[in-house]
């Protein structure tokens, strides 16, 4: 297979050989690199039962504490002196719309004064149907050119969001869906949750019926989990409170998906669906694929440079370490270039349509060279289909992509606690 020359007339003081050098990539270096921000807002009326995202409850009507807004903006502005370029922008929490309109206003004018945006930017946020969400801060929100607005409904049945602790009602969540249709916002993502406690296959799909009615642009589901950190946890393990297994919510989750599929609805990934792929969610697909995640506020992750980081969760020390005009970084880990692959192509079966040239060009090689037997096992198991380089991820492996991708780490990973009850 190899064949040397042994002769010690060659010395390989330098690799990769100097001659390689070119003008071209003179440029390249000084290009700005892509990066997609995400804000964090850790405040909400009222903490649903099962969430477990740093955030806390405050009074509404004053917009968030002006210490933790004023040190995020300069959070904000310290990111903008590196040399970056945003692709996306997503205001997460907590509860964004939480903030006043002036502080939605304030917010969303200092990204634009100081990034300077790809040609197809996506601007998203996330909003409570609740008194918070107003008509005003929607029309703010569209004139700096929101393409996306997720919104979370739960549940279309007012029982189930009382029994979960989700503080919203059927009602609200209509008000504010009409609001967001009167200001034309261009794909509305309605957020749904599985295996709720008192949900059921028929009330579950009694929801997911009365949604496609609506004709959001993007309707996401997720699994209720019932993390440690939680009050619903709590209360399962007062109350035992009954909750649907596994096997029924996966059940619950089949014939949701197959409704979808059913009614104009594609996958957008193992997590969603689009009406079409004009209502592709950019930040999301750009982000598995790779492309830098810069976290700002309270608590927020990012993955840049390879490397994997965390601000502050504690609210006095993210304010003055930013203040002090630092980054208010925690926590970080650098990680390897195998385990880069392996994020790209977990992410990439999650997306369930993955161009395995985005793989070749990301690494300069095959994945087939690095994950060829996983990708055979998948293949033999049905999980996935393979056609012209593309790997398309059936229902039945869209469904447990999770555990098909858990089943592909590194053995020494097995046991890594992932921090909520198991049904």
């Amino acid at each position: 297979m190899f064949k040397a020359n042994l002769c010690r007339e060659d010395c390989i003081n330098q690799y990769p050989f100097l001659d390689l050098m070119n003008v071209k990539e003179v440029q390249r270096m000084n290009d700005k690199s892509i990066v997609h921000l995400y804000v964090h807002i850790p405040y909400c009326i009222k903490k649903c039962d099962y969430c477990y995202f740093k955030s806390f409850g405050i009074p509404y009507g004053n917009g968030i504490p002006q210490d933790y807004f004023t040190a995020l903006l300069k959070e904000i502005k310290m990111l903008s002196q590196k040399p970056v370029i945003l692709g996306s922008m997503y205001w997460g929490g907590g509860t964004p719309t939480m903030m006043s309109a002036e502080q939605v206003e304030m917010l969303a004018e200092t990204v634009s004064e100081n990034f300077e945006m790809t040609s197809d930017y996506e601007f998203c946020s996330e909003v409570r149907p609740g008194p918070e969400t107003t008509q005003e801060k929607i029309k703010i929100l569209k004139n700096y050119n929101i393409k996306r607005v997720s919104m979370g409904a739960q549940s279309m049945n007012p029982e189930i969001l009382k029994l979960n602790g989700r503080y919203h009602s059927v009602s609200n969540f209509l008000k504010t869906y009409e609001m967001l249709q009167k200001e034309e916002i261009f794909c509305k993502n309605v957020d749904l949750m599985s295996g709720m406690v008192g949900d059921n296959i028929q009330s579950f799909l009694d929801s997911i019926q009365k949604l496609v009615e609506l004709s959001p642009e993007n309707i996401s589901i997720y699994k209720l989990q019932l993390y440690n950190n939680s009050k619903l946890y709590k209360k399962a393990r007062a109350e035992q409170l009954a909750l649907t297994t596994n096997e029924e919510e996966a059940q619950m989750v089949r014939e949701g998906y197959t409704y979808l599929l059913e009614h104009g609805y594609e996958l957008s990934g193992n997590l969603g669906f689009r009406k079409s792929p004009k209502y592709s969610h950019t930040h999301n697909v750009k982000t598995w694929l790779g492309e830098d995640l810069i976290g700002v506020g309270l608590s927020a992750h990012s993955r840049v440079d390879g490397r994997i980081y965390k601000n502050h969760n504690n609210v006095k020390r993210y304010i003055e370490t930013v203040n002090n005009g630092k980054f208010p970084i925690e926590r970080a880990y650098a990680y390897s270039v195998y385990e880069d692959m392996l994020r790209h192509f977990i992410y990439g079966v999650k997306s369930t349509n993955y161009n395995l040239v985005y793989f070749k060009e990301r690494f300069g090689m095959d994945a087939s060279k690095i994950f060829g037997k996983e990708i055979k096992w998948m293949e033999d198991n049905g999980y996935i289909v393979v056609k012209e380089e593309v790997i398309h991820t059936t229902l039945t492996g869209t469904l447990y992509v999770d555990d098909i991708m858990r089943a592909v780490l590194p053995d020494e990973l097995d046991n890594i606690i992932v921090g909520h009850r198991r049904r």
